[in-house]
C-alpha cells in the first residue's frame, strides 16, 4: 500500500465488460462477485438514460450523448452557460477543485457558514451517487461502474447537481447480498469514503455528520424508487437500505424500524446527527432530522 486513496476501484471490483474493435462490448470477466456478470456498455447506458423517467435527481449524462448534442466536456452547463463539468477525483484530491465546489454552494446559498455549504454540497453528491447506482440495479438489475477517473460532475445552479459518465460499464446482479456488497464498494469506498476525508481536511466536518449525510441520501433515494412504476425489484429496494444501513460506516448513522421482510420502514428514519441545513435563511429542517418535532416527522 502507498498511504493513497485508490480511486480506481479495480482491486476490489469485477472487471467490467471489455470493447473490442468495432464492436459493441460484451461481458468478458470473470467477476470477484459471486452471481455478477459484466454487461454491454450499450445495456448500461441504456439503463442509465431511462433513469430520467424517475426524477431529475435520479438522471445523469453519458458523455457520448453530450458530445454528440454539441456540448462536450469543455461546453459547461448543458443547455447554455455555466461551471465546466470537474472530474470527481479531482474533488476527492482537495484542494482548489473542491474549495471552489464549496465556495460555489456558498454563493448559491447565498453566503453562509462555509461548514453548512460543505454538508449541503456533501448529501447533493451522496443523493446524486445512490440514485444513480440503487437505480441502475432496482429498475434494470444492472450495477453501474462509476470509476472516479471517469465520472464528471456538471455544478448547476438552478438545478440538481448532475453526474456526467465517460465511459458506461457494469454487471447484471441478481443476488441482493452480491448487489449490496457491490454498490457499497462503488458508492462508499471509490466515492464517499475518500470525499468526506477531502472535506474533513477542507472545513472540518465531523465524520458523523458526513455519514449521516450519505445515509439520508439513501434513505431519500429508497422513497423515490419504492414509489416508481419503473423499480422491477420493488420488495429488494427497502431490503437493500437496510442492509446498507446495518453495515459500517453507515450502521448507527439513524434510528429506523425494519419491515417483518427485512426492508427498511422509510417513514420511521431518523437520523443521529444534523445536515445543517437549517442553518441557511429560510431553510427549515428536513424531514428526518433529529431537530424535528416527532409528530411532524410523521406528517412529512
Amino acid at each position: 500500500m502507498t498511504g493513497e486513496p485508490d480511486m480506481t476501484g479495480a482491486g476490489r471490483r469485477p472487471a467490467p465488460a471489455v470493447p473490442t474493435a468495432g464492436a459493441v462490448p460484451v461481458a468478458a470477466a470473470v467477476p470477484a462477485v459471486t452471481g455478477a456478470s459484466a454487461v454491454s456498455a450499450a445495456e448500461v447506458a441504456s439503463a442509465l438514460r431511462r433513469l430520467a423517467e424517475i426524477s431529475p435527481y435520479f438522471e445523469a449524462d453519458i458523455a457520448v450523448d453530450l458530445a454528440g448534442a454539441g456540448a462536450g466536456a469543455g461546453a459547461g452547463e448543458v443547455g447554455g452557460a455555466g461551471p465546466v463539468p470537474v472530474r470527481v477525483d479531482e474533488l476527492y484530491r482537495g484542494g482548489a477543485a473542491l474549495a471552489a465546489a464549496v465556495d460555489g454552494v456558498n454563493e448559491r446559498l447565498g453566503g453562509v457558514e462555509r461548514r453548512v455549504a460543505a454538508s449541503t454540497l456533501a448529501l447533493g453528491h451522496a443523493a446524486r451517487l445512490w440514485s444513480v447506482a440503487l437505480g441502475c440495479w432496482a429498475t434494470a438489475g444492472i450495477v453501474p461502474d462509476l470509476p472516479p477517473p471517469r465520472l464528471r460532475v456538471q455544478p448547476r445552479l438552478t438545478a440538481p447537481v448532475r453526474l456526467i459518465v465517460d465511459e458506461t460499464a457494469g454487471w447484471r446482479v441478481e443476488s441482493l447480498a452480491d448487489a449490496v456488497d457491490l454498490l457499497r464498494e462503488i458508492v462508499v469506498e471509490d466515492h464517499l469514503r475518500p470525499y468526506f476525508t477531502a472535506l474533513r481536511g477542507e472545513t472540518r466536518l465531523a465524520p458523523r455528520l458526513l455519514w449521516g449525510n450519505a445515509a439520508s441520501a439513501l434513505v431519500g433515494s429508497t422513497r423515490v424508487l419504492a414509489a416508481s412504476p419503473l423499480v422491477t425489484r420493488t420488495k429488494d429496494v427497502p431490503r437493500m437500505a437496510a442492509a446498507l444501513l446495518a453495515t459500517p460506516p453507515l450502521a448507527g448513522t439513524t434510528v429506523h424500524a425494519v419491515t417483518s421482510d427485512g426492508g427498511l420502514a422509510v417513514s420511521s428514519v431518523v437520523r443521529r446527527s444534523c445536515c445543517l441545513f437549517y442553518r441557511v435563511p429560510g431553510g427549515g429542517t428536513c424531514g428526518d432530522c433529529p431537530l424535528s418535532p416527532a409528530a411532524e416527522r410523521t406528517r412529512r
